[in-house]
């Protein structure tokens, strides 16, 4: 794995916070983000 890039979903209103998970410059994975300050991991 190369890096992990901290952003929001915005599939819609609440902007979930996500792990997005890039391998060789190709997204593998986007899991929850736990420390997200508003939705700590919660998604919808």
């Amino acid at each position: 794995m190369d890096k992990i890039v901290r952003t929001v979903c915005q599939g819609c209103h609440s902007e979930c916070g996500v792990l997005v998970h890039i391998d060789k410059g190709k997204i593998t994975k986007i899991k929850p983000d736990s420390d997200h300050p508003s939705t700590r991991g919660y998604h919808v």
